[in-house]
């Protein structure tokens, strides 16, 4: 998923502040309390990630690539409600031309599915 350079702007984030963020991980592993672990992170950790000259590029590229994968999820999503819609219309149609939803468990199924997709 992430080409050489952002590797690099990882390492590069991490090698400046390596020490530091080992010492405040050490911290926050021995922490008694769910608190008191976020608290540590998020008045130390975070902040030296912040102020690091390579958090920006790498925010912006988690922005951008949140940005395409929230398209592909909603195309996705729209073929498969197309696909599922059209199959049970075709299945709907083969069933009717040949009287099977005159049947009431049949006709239960088909009618339960119909809900479903409404929905």
């Amino acid at each position: 998923m992430y080409n050489t350079e952002t590797k690099q702007l990882y390492s590069d984030l991490l090698s400046g502040s390596f020490k530091a963020l080992g010492h405040f991980a050490d911290e926050a592993l021995r922490a008694s309390s769910p608190r008191e672990f976020f608290k540590i992170l998020s008045e130390n950790v975070v902040p030296l990630i912040v102020k690091s000259e390579t958090f920006e590029p790498l925010y912006l590229e988690w922005v951008n690539e949140k940005g395409i994968y929230k398209k592909e999820r909603d195309k996705t999503e729209k073929n498969a409600i197309k696909e599922i819609t059209g199959t049970f219309a075709k299945l709907r149609s083969t069933l009717d031309t040949q009287d099977l939803l005159e049947n009431p468990v049949i006709n239960k199924a088909v009618s339960a599915i119909e809900d479903v997709l409404e929905f």
